[in-house]
């Protein structure tokens, strides 16, 4: 080859030059991405002095787009670009609807709040600023030029200071592998301690994995309180109920397990990955019943259901048709003509039809008559059977008895107690009634009693404590009947409330 011209096009490749023809690049695409895209997306919204009233402006642009071209990615996508705060400035709007009618918002709200289809809009729209384009491609291109001048300078350093080595290596030969020597016999590694046990954080039982870590999970909206440091452990196969009074914060919760909201501070890890970063990856394996079920209106169910199932990446038809039979739901109904209960049904079938790993329920018999209730606790019961995990929240205390193995009471925003449903209920206060000729309450106000009441010979109470001194109390005593119970987890609950 000719030096000469190796040398030309050495020079032409030099790095000022590279990085200049980067620079020039840059220029060029940002000004055909502007003339491109609509004005309003140069707006960057990631600047922190923006103000209010221009994001929310910007998010009635992205509804009112929606509502004439139905362009789901893309109303997504900007949706997205607001931020952490993004459900405020809508909730804003849906408050001041200021042009907008509620259908058309109500539809936004739905569509962005699908958690599968946030991941289908990253994977096609994306909208990038042009300054963005132009500061990273500018970074880049920088930064590869600094690589190349310090590779060359080493080069020619590495020849003016050391002579070349020769190094002999056969072509079959492996790798050495050095490998620490253990410690003289008698002596202890000191570097191997064991540390001590976490009583707030058990490590998970035998043969299980924790599907759900919360560490002092927090959430404001504004100055208002929504959860505060809750701390919680869902290990796999186990169904877990959440229970709480309505604003303790159970749904505050599921939207930030699901990413749907942003916390504060704290971390929710799910199949140990981070909620919040990868929250498009986790939702896959999720099925999420919520409290309230809306869709669109036009839409047949089994249109409805197909659309969900898209989003996923296996086929579902089958387990549609099974979901729907037992739940005796009629897929051929447009979703308008559907009563409260049968669009619940149809929230059931949708959060099940992609056998989840992880089944997240917030109040799902709400508008279940009973019959359906029990063959839905039965559908439950089968999943759980067959390795699914079950979050199952609740304000229904009979129903949480009924299902789960362990439950965490929240009250005002914290935990204030998890424990397995037997333990729960033995550990706590006995319900007593004992029936005699001559029994006078007043023997029963010893430490520990409470709630004592008399009627017709009968004496009732609670009662906390050790069991014998009850019996001594009695024994001298021309008894009738007596009768000690444990409590339900609904008298349970209202202890801890009062």
């Amino acid at each position: 080859m000719d030096p000469t011209r190796d040398s030309s096009i050495k020079g032409f490749l030099s790095p000022p030059v590279m990085a200049l023809i980067g620079v020039v690049l840059g220029i060029i695409f940002g000004l055909v991405y502007t003339w491109l895209i609509s004005p309003v997306e140069l707006i960057d919204l990631s600047i922190p002095q923006l103000r209010d009233d221009l994001k929310t402006e910007y998010l009635r642009i992205a509804i009112d787009s929606y509502a004439v071209n139905k362009d789901a990615p893309l109303a997504i996508t900007r949706y997205d670009r607001i931020g952490k705060h993004a459900e405020t400035y809508l909730a804003e709007i849906e408050f001041n609807p200021s042009g907008q009618s509620k259908s058309d918002i109500l539809a936004f709200r739905n569509l962005v709040l699908i958690p599968s289809q946030e991941e289908g809009s990253q994977e096609s729209s994306s909208l990038i600023s042009a300054v963005d384009i132009l500061k990273w491609g500018l970074f880049v291109i920088i930064l590869g030029a600094a690589a190349l001048v310090i590779r060359v300078f080493l080069k020619k350093r590495s020849k003016t200071e050391s002579p070349p080595q020769v190094v002999i290596r056969s072509e079959h030969a492996a790798p050495q592998e050095f490998k620490t020597p253990p410690p003289p016999s008698g002596q202890e590694n000191v570097s191997e301690q064991v540390a001590p046990p976490d009583f707030n954080n058990p490590p998970p039982p035998r043969g299980q994995e924790r599907v759900i870590e919360v560490n002092k999970l927090t959430k404001y909206y504004g100055k208002a309180r929504g959860i505060l440091d809750v701390s919680l452990n869902v290990y796999e196969g186990e169904i877990f109920g959440f229970i709480g009074p309505n604003g303790a914060g159970k749904s505050t919760t599921i939207r930030l397990f699901l990413s749907l909201i942003y916390p504060t501070s704290g971390e929710a890890k799910i199949f140990g990955k981070d909620c919040i970063k990868h929250g498009p990856e986790i939702r896959q394996d999720i099925g999420y019943l919520p409290s309230e079920v809306f869709y669109y209106e036009g839409m047949k169910v089994l249109d409805l259901l197909k659309y969900s199932a898209s989003f996923y990446k296996k086929d579902c038809t089958d387990r549609i048709y099974e979901l729907a039979e037992i739940m005796e739901l009629d897929l051929n109904r447009r979703i308008d003509d559907l009563s409260y209960g049968n669009k619940k049904k149809v929230g059931i079938v949708q959060g099940l039809l992609h056998q989840p790993k992880l089944i997240i329920l917030d109040e799902p018999t709400s508008g279940l008559d009973p019959l359906m209730q029990q063959k839905f606790f039965n559908l439950i019961k089968e999943e759980n059977q067959l390795g699914a995990t079950v979050f199952f929240s609740s304000h229904i205390l009979g129903e949480v008895q009924k299902l789960c193995n362990r439950v965490a009471i929240i009250k005002e925003g914290s935990i204030i107690n998890i424990q397995d449903i037997k333990s729960l209920q033995k550990d706590n206060y006995k319900k007593i009634r004992v029936v005699a000729g001559d029994i006078n309450p007043e023997m029963f106000q010893i430490d520990g009693v409470t709630n004592l009441s008399s009627e017709n010979g009968a004496v009732s109470f609670l009662y906390k404590g050790d069991i014998n001194r009850i019996t001594r109390i009695i024994s001298h005593r021309d008894l009738i009947d007596v009768s000690i119970e444990e409590p339900t987890l609904e008298e349970i609950f209202m202890h801890y409330y009062e």
